[in-house]
């Protein structure tokens, strides 16, 4: 019994990629696909014996179907493909263990025209259209280390979020020659109350970046965001492209809640971020031309992750030493601290630079 079970699943295995479509979009219900089966083959056991075996193999990650992520559809499992900037560092992008490489039509000629690096400062912009205060982290100006020592230690992003009960509604419109119009206040009462509590005025997020995420990636993609997020408040896993294979997703979940890292979609394509202009362009839009970028992105929580009581200091001094970017965190918090103004970090540069 347990071996016809076996091969009759097998046979529906081997009808699905004749059925089922290639674009999720235009995935199919179940009972569609069943309609589908039976009039392309003769199949010898009910309707609802073939509804059994077609959700047991879409929960199995070597099968040629997968199933939409909360909702109800089934479309023909991609060959896993691999982006190029997701490759890892010790992978060759040459060799059979990476896949199939996803390539846009024109090859990237520099850093700043990579899909993640479009991705990374378009959500920046974005953190910083919500309230957010983020830094963009450059991984090449921090110490390596023998061995990989220090791999997989530095995030693509820290996004400080300032307690908004300490953020005054007035902004700073005439500052000194320091400032700049639009900074906003932090109320120095309650800043001094906060800090002679001990209790930190701000929470900051670590977050990795990734074009996407297929069924090979996920938990080396998932465990770099938990050993680059050790000393924050919150991790987050950030992916620009929607994922579309349920088993993704729910993986995902399972491991996002177990951790305690917020995972989340920001809803763009690989074509999108392709038609995007080149990551400096983004850093220095205007924001009525940006406003139409920012349009495209349509965030979706997978995992709503967990939060600290405070920062790790042991290992964020560490960092400090290891990462020249992490040194200048720590001075921009500091300043924002002392002249109790909440300056976004263009505008701590720029402060340092008028500073001498």
């Amino acid at each position: 019994m347990a071996q016809a079970t076996q091969n009759s699943t097998a046979a529906v295995r081997e009808m699905l990629p004749k059925v089922l479509p290639k674009d999720p979009k235009d995935a199919i219900s179940g009972p569609e696909l069943v309609k589908k089966l039976r009039a392309m083959f003769e199949i010898p056991f009910t309707d609802g014996s073939l509804i059994v075996r077609i959700s047991q193999l879409a929960s199995d990650p070597t099968s040629p179907i997968a199933r939409k992520p909360d909702a109800y559809g089934y479309y023909l499992r991609a060959p896993a493909t691999v982006f190029e900037s997701e490759i890892p560092e010790k992978v060759n992008s040459k060799s059979p263990a990476s896949g199939k490489v996803a390539k846009a039509s024109k090859e990237p000629s520099s850093k700043s025209e990579q899909l993640e690096e479009k991705f990374r400062l378009l959500l920046c912009r974005y953190l910083e259209s919500n309230g957010h205060y983020p830094v963009y982290i450059d991984h090449t100006k921090g110490v390596r280390g023998r061995f990989g020592q220090n791999k997989w230690k530095f995030p693509d992003i820290i996004d400080l979020e300032w307690d908004k009960g300490l953020l005054d509604d007035d902004e700073v419109i005439d500052g000194d020659d320091s400032e700049a119009p639009g900074v906003r206040r932090l109320d120095p009462d309650l800043l001094a109350v906060r800090r002679g509590l001990g209790d930190q005025p701000f929470k900051i997020t670590s977050l990795e970046l990734k074009v996407a995420v297929t069924l090979g990636s996920l938990r080396e993609i998932f465990f770099q965001t938990v050993s680059n997020s050790k000393w924050a408040h919150k991790a987050q896993l950030a992916i620009a492209i929607d994922i579309t294979d349920e088993l993704i997703t729910e993986e995902l979940r399972r491991l996002g809640t177990s951790f305690g890292v917020a995972i989340t979609t920001y809803g763009l394509s690989q074509e999108k971020l392709a038609a995007l202009p080149d990551a400096k362009t983004i850093d220095t839009l205007p924001e009525d031309k940006l406003e139409k970028h920012l349009s495209a992105i349509r965030r979706t929580d997978i995992s709503g992750g967990g939060e600290r009581v405070g920062l790790d200091w042991e290992h964020f001094a560490d960092l400090r030493y290891q990462s020249e970017e992490f040194e200048k965190v720590i001075r921009w918090i500091s300043i924002c601290l002392d002249r109790k103004r909440a300056l976004t970090f263009r505008q701590y540069k720029e402060y340092k630079r008028l500073a001498g």
